[in-house]
Parts: structure tokens; C-alpha cells; sequence
């Protein structure tokens, strides 16, 4: 019995938290993908006036034009992750499949910081890294850990390039200290904000989860588990507006058990609900499509029908 109450537990956790990757993957995909064609048009168009007014003057060193050209390119392929992720919307809703998509954006930033970051002469080159290590925190599913881990991998890769392009140990020495902060500021908040996004959402999951419960119990008959009167009501105008709509027969089946009345009288209602519940179980099993529907009414509803 404990083992049984166990695997129910588990089961829920386990469906608790897919529900959770779908929800912050769908949101993810409406909310984000705006900002993203906020920052890339900013990035493109900034780009592409210093790349102007740079050779419109003759001013502008080749190592900062190599920057606005760096700056046009990740704008650009923000724009178009920024459609990506548009078309994924609809997508998603058909076939509730998720991607890594929602992972493209931060993984492109933090690319960008890391390149833009190791640029000789370019002044405060670890703190565009800090930003760039701070926009895995775009990603609501993202667990703590692999933030932790792709964070740590990140500034591996940013100091190693510091290293092999100036070999300054005071240099090096500064962008470990500030990647290290950075990392461990981006951790800390993504602990915060997942740990209440996930008790948020696992507070309201078991809420709806207890509200479907209850409406199901509430549309049922207590007694055979089929359909009660106030859910085959709905059921009836649905079926006769569809029947209507596309002008086909709708059939139905009136079953009465004979004598119901007398054996509650000689055998007691316990042996009556017995013999209900037997019917109903037998008209169960021969319920195959999922138009088809079993309720249990009164004669006045009978007689309605």
C-alpha cells in the first residue's frame, strides 16, 4: 500500500514537472521573443551607422570596425532566431513538442560577450561578460545546476581566449575575479527565481489539478461513475448542434430495468444500487467511440429526451 502511494506520488511529480518545462517553454516563446527583436534591431542599427559614419569621415580603427561588424552579425541572428521562435508558437500549440529553442537567444549573448569581451583595448570587457553570463537567467526553465555548469564553462572559454590573446597575469587575474562574481551572482539569483517559479507553479498545478477533480466529481453519478444529469445536458445540446450542423441522425437509448422499484422493496436498496451498478457496468463495455456517452436519469428527464 505504501509502495502504491509512493508510485502515485512519483507519478505526480514527474507529470508536475513536465507540466512545468511545457508552461515556462510556452511562455518562454511568447514573452522573450520580443525583446529579443528589441535588442538585435538595436544592435543592427547601431552597426550599421558607425559602419556609415566611419567610412564617411575616414575615422574608425580596423579593430573597431571589426566590433560594428561583430555587433550587425549577432544582431542579425537575433532577428532571425526572434522569427524562429515566432514560428515555433504556433508549432508548439499543434503538437506540443519542445525544442531547445528557448536556450538560442542567451546562448548567442553570452557568444557575444565572450568575443566582444577578449576584443584588445576594450574597456570594460568584464562586465559585458557579467552581461553576458546574466542572460541565462532569460531562460525560466533553466535548472540552477546547468546554469551553474554552462556559466563555469563559459568563463573557462572567456579567460582562456584572455590568456592567449594578451598573457597579462594582472589582466587574466581581473577577468577570473569578475567571471567568478559573475557566475556566482547568476547562480545565486537563479536559485531565487526558479525555486519560487517552481513553488508557484507547483502551488497552482495541485489548485487546478483539485478543481478538475472536483468538476468531474461534481458532473458524475456517485454511484455508477456515469455522467449525471447537469453534465448530460451539456452533452445532449452539443450532440444535437453538431447533429443538426452537419444533418446526420443522432440516436438514443432508453433502458429501463424492470421491477427496480420491487426488488428495493423485498431485497433492500443495497441489492437495488448492486443491480444499477451492474448495468452500468455492463453498457460500459460496450461503449467504444468517444461521441457515445452513458447517463443515468430520472423518468421527467427520460420522458425530456
Amino acid at each position: 500500500m505504501v509502495s502504491g502511494k509512493d508510485d502515485r506520488k512519483a507519478l505526480d511529480t514527474l507529470a508536475m514537472a513536465e507540466a512545468f518545462e511545457n508552461y515556462y517553454y510556452e511562455w518562454y516563446l511568447k514573452r522573450v521573443p520580443p525583446f529579443m527583436l528589441l535588442f538585435g534591431g538595436v544592435l543592427c542599427i547601431l552597426s550599421a551607422l558607425y559602419m556609415v559614419f566611419a567610412m564617411d569621415f575616414e575615422a574608425g580603427s580596423d579593430a573597431a570596425m571589426y566590433l560594428a561588424l561583430i555587433d550587425g552579425l549577432v544582431g542579425l541572428l537575433l532577428l532571425l532566431v526572434y522569427l524562429y521562435l515566432r514560428s515555433l508558437v504556433a508549432e508548439y500549440a499543434r503538437i506540443g513538442r519542445r525544442t531547445a529553442a528557448d536556450y538560442l537567444a542567451s546562448g548567442l549573448i553570452v557568444i557575444y560577450s565572450i568575443i566582444i569581451g577578449t576584443a584588445p583595448h576594450m574597456p570594460a570587457s568584464e562586465v559585458i561578460f557579467v552581461f553576458g553570463v546574466m542572460s541565462l537567467l532569460l531562460v525560466p526553465r533553466l535548472k540552477p545546476w546547468r546554469l551553474l555548469l554552462t556559466a563555469l564553462l563559459c568563463s573557462i572559454v572567456f579567460i582562456s581566449v584572455n590568456y592567449f590573446l594578451t598573457g597579462d597575469a594582472a589582466q587574466i587575474m581581473n577577468a577570473a575575479i569578475n567571471a567568478a562574481a559573475a557566475v556566482t551572482l547568476a547562480y545565486v539569483l537563479s536559485i531565487i527565481n526558479y525555486t519560487n517559479r517552481a513553488e508557484a507553479f507547483a502551488w497552482n498545478y495541485r489548485l487546478d489539478k483539485a478543481n478538475a477533480l472536483l468538476k468531474a466529481e461534481s458532473e458524475l453519478d456517485p454511484l455508477t461513475g456515469l455522467v449525471n444529469r447537469r453534465r448530460s445536458n451539456a452533452v445532449f445540446a452539443m450532440e444535437w448542434a453538431r447533429a443538426k450542423r452537419s444533418k446526420e441522425w443522432m440516436s438514443i437509448l432508453m433502458v429501463d430495468i424492470d421491477d427496480l422499484k420491487g426488488i428495493n422493496d423485498r431485497l433492500g436498496h443495497a441489492m437495488g444500487d448492486e443491480c444499477i451498478l451492474t448495468v452500468a457496468n455492463a453498457m460500459k463495455s460496450v461503449v467504444k467511440r468517444g461521441s457515445d456517452f452513458i447517463t443515468r436519469c430520472s423518468d421527467d428527464l427520460a420522458s425530456r429526451y
